[in-house]
Formats: structure tokens, sequence, C-alpha cells
């Protein structure tokens, strides 16, 4: 008997079909958010997978260096454009949103000159108040950073706007590659290998960005002087109140390792930030990637009944996959942190541990944490900002009076942090309450 495979191919196919269908994210933002997790986890997979090879070509004195220059550096570049940026999503008219992106290239230029100029007069002072005499020399390259840090943020908002979610996939992998590569290439070089690579992997990517809205972007560029100035102007409350908003929560993550690095010195500092890297690593695989898309969301939506919908969803969706993920990482770099580390950084264990309250709240909370932006609600963004940055910041005004432990102090200051965040969270969601936009 002969049978005609032909039918029997076909309906095989269709059902093989049928299925990738229903597996396939029926939703646009979730689509969204496999592109952007996809970048995101090639990233994380090169970092974590690099973290042993570095952590034995630097030592944690060097990391702690690290540490203080991209705190200083992520200060800096908040406020290298005054977050207009975020505004790019925001009008209707591309060619205004176009215009947002020049205004922010001409105010990262304005920001690297005058860090330039404040490295050359006020280095000196910057190292002794910060007691790090190893940061010297490393000193020129904030200017640097600030510059091709400050021009990818608006490609970047910008590929968000043009919902080129793939490009910005793709721009996420060769920041982390690319940053490894700098770092595994300079380490004969000593610290400013790791500086070097801080630098590229906030900044790889850019030049991919614009030359594939380049046509768009050099068109529709503001012809005068005096269209840029209209623009900042009309967009001034995100100069006013989110730049403030952006460096009091880049205070809040920033301030504790210089004052950690001047209370307990270079050494635990730099554990410090090994702990949270490696830790952070899968949460912000999810967090980042559903943050960006959830900006996106939230802005196009007509009435804030909806854009408190997707927060609340979007909180439900972080907690769920991230707390269970970030307390088995802890567990598994308390009992292995020797082996996987290197016998230097025998103290990341215990430090690990006293992070997990920090690490749960501030990936659940961070990415959803946009929406005061979103909603064009800035002054309860900047309150916001300083109830958690002052309710972190607490431990510290005890830590100089009491010989802690490095752990015991990062334990206190971790459970400052979570609850702060959680207020945060709080008032996010009674923003979304209004009745209006």
């Amino acid at each position: 008997m002969v049978v005609n495979t032909i039918p029997t191919l076909q309906r095989f196919t269709a059902r093989g079909r049928a299925l990738v269908q229903r597996l396939k994210p029926q939703s646009a933002s979730s689509r969204n958010v496999l592109k952007l997790a996809g970048g995101t986890a090639g990233s994380q997979v090169i970092s974590v997978a690099a973290a042993p090879i570095l952590t034995r070509l630097y030592g944690p004195e060097s990391f702690g260096v690290l540490a203080t220059f991209a705190s200083i550096l992520a200060l800096l570049n908040v406020v290298s454009s005054l977050r207009y940026e975020l505004a790019i999503a925001v009008p209707e008219d591309d060619d205004e949103a176009v215009a947002l992106v020049w205004l922010c290239f001409v105010l990262v230029a304005i920001s690297t000159g005058l860090t330039a100029l404040g490295v050359l007069l006020l280095g000196d002072q910057l190292v002794i108040w910060l007691n790090e005499p190893a940061l010297k020399p490393l000193l020129w390259l904030l200017p640097v950073g600030v510059l091709l840090s400050g021009v990818y943020q608006p490609l970047s908002y910008w590929a968000i706007r043009r919902k080129q979610f793939g490009l910005l996939a793709q721009t996420k992998f060769r920041q982390s590659i690319f940053g490894v590569a700098t770092n595994l290439a300079s380490a004969s070089l000593g610290t400013i290998g790791l500086l070097m690579g801080q630098i590229v992997s906030q900044s790889a990517g850019a030049a991919a960005i614009f030359r594939h809205s380049a046509a768009e972007l050099l068109r529709s560029a503001p012809g005068s002087a005096i269209y840029l100035l209209k623009t900042l102007r009309k967009y001034s409350h995100f100069g006013a109140y989110s730049s403030q908003a952006g460096l009091i929560n880049v205070l809040a993550n920033t301030a504790p390792y210089l004052l950690f690095s001047s209370l307990f010195g270079s050494f635990y500092v730099g554990q410090l930030l090994v702990a949270q890297r490696i830790l952070l690593a899968p949460a912000s695989l999810i967090s980042t990637s559903v943050g960006q898309v959830f900006l996106q969301k939230v802005s196009e939506a007509h009435r804030q009944y909806v854009a408190q919908k997707a927060f609340k969803k979007a909180t439900q969706k972080l907690a769920s996959l991230l707390a269970p993920s970030i307390v088995f990482l802890v567990l598994l770099v308390y009992f292995f942190s020797s082996f996987i580390f290197g016998r230097n950084w025998a103290e990341i264990g215990i430090i690990s541990l006293s992070l997990t309250p920090l690490l749960v709240a501030k990936t659940v909370v961070s990415p959803v944490g946009q929406i005061l932006f979103a909603l064009g609600k800035t002054r309860l963004q900047l309150f916001a900002q300083i109830v958690l940055i002052t309710v972190s910041l607490l431990p510290f005004t005890f830590f100089g009076s009491y010989s802690l432990p490095f752990w015991m102090a990062v334990l206190a200051w971790s459970i400052f942090n979570a609850f702060g965040y959680i207020l945060f969270w709080l008032l996010c969601l009674m923003g979304s309450q209004k009745s209006t936009l």
C-alpha cells in the first residue's frame, strides 16, 4: 500500500506552527521584554563567567578603587545631560524628540569640559577627602567616561522610543563583551584596566544605534540654537526635578561605597562591589528589561488607571521571579566564595548574606519606580528619592561611633535600604492613583 506522505507532512507542519504560535508571547510588551532579556542575558553570562578570572588578575584593593571611580562617574553621568534623555519618549512629534537627543549631546559636551576643569583644579582635594591615593593618577579618565557614557544614554532612549528593542539588546551584549575584553587585555597595566573596562561597558554600542538612526537624527536635527533653547525651556521640569531626583537616586547607590571606603578601606569595598555585581547579574537580566519596556508602555498610556495596573502587574512579576533567584545565588556564593573567586576573597560570602534584603528590594522596586517619570510626577519623584536616600544613609550616622565588623555594617545598611525601597514603592503607587495624566 502506498502512503501519500504529503498531506501527513502538511498536517505535521501546521501543528508545529500552531504550537510555536501558542508558545510565542502574544503581547508586544512580552516580546519586547524577551528581546531585551536576550541581549542582557548574554551580557550577564559573560560578566559572571569572567568574574572568577578577573578576581585572580585584580585584587580586592583594585576593585575598591573601581568602586570609588564608578561611584564618582555615576554621579557625574546622572547630571551630564540634566536627565533630558528621559523626556525623549514623551513628545508626540518625532522632530521634537530628535531635538531632545541633540540637546542632550550639547549638555554632555558642556559637562565633559566642566569635569575636565574640575579634575584639574580639585583632583588632589578629592583624593584626600576620599582617602584613596591610588585614584589620583587615574582621574583623567573621568571626563572620558562622562563623554562616552553621556552620548550613549540619549541614543538608548531614542532606540526605546523607536521600539528598536532588538538593536538595544545587541548594544547590551557588546557593552559586556567589550568591557570584559578591555579588563582582560589591560590586566598587565594594573587598576587602570578595570576603570577602562567600566567606561567601555557603559558606552559601547552608541555608534551602532546612531548609524541605525543617523538619517532621521541628521535630517531632523534642530537648525538653530534658538530651537534648542525652546526645547530646553519646554522640558525644563526634567532638568529642574528629574535631574535632582536622579542625582539623589544615584547618591543612594554610590554614597555608601564612598563612605565605606573612607571608613573601612578599599580591601573590603572591593569585595562588596564584586558581591553586588555577581548577585545582581541574574536579577538585572529581568529587572532592567522589564523596566525599559514598562517605561515605554506607561508613556503610551492615555489614562492613569492603565498605568497603575501595569505598575502592580510589573511589581508582582519581578517579585516572583527575582526573590528566589537572589536567595539561591546568595547561598551559592556563601558556601563556595573562596573556590569561585580565590583565596583573597574569603569575606565575600558573609558580605553576600548581609546584602540579601537590599538586593531583593532594589531589583523589584527600581525598574517600576520609573513610573513617576513617565507620568510627569517629577516633584513626587524627587520627594520619593529624598526619602529613599535619607533612610538608606541613616546607619552611617553611627558607624563611626562603633567598631562594627564590616559584614555587620553592611547588614545594617542593607536592612535600612530595603525599608527605604518599600517606602519608595508606596509613594509610586500613590502617584499612579491620580485621576488624570
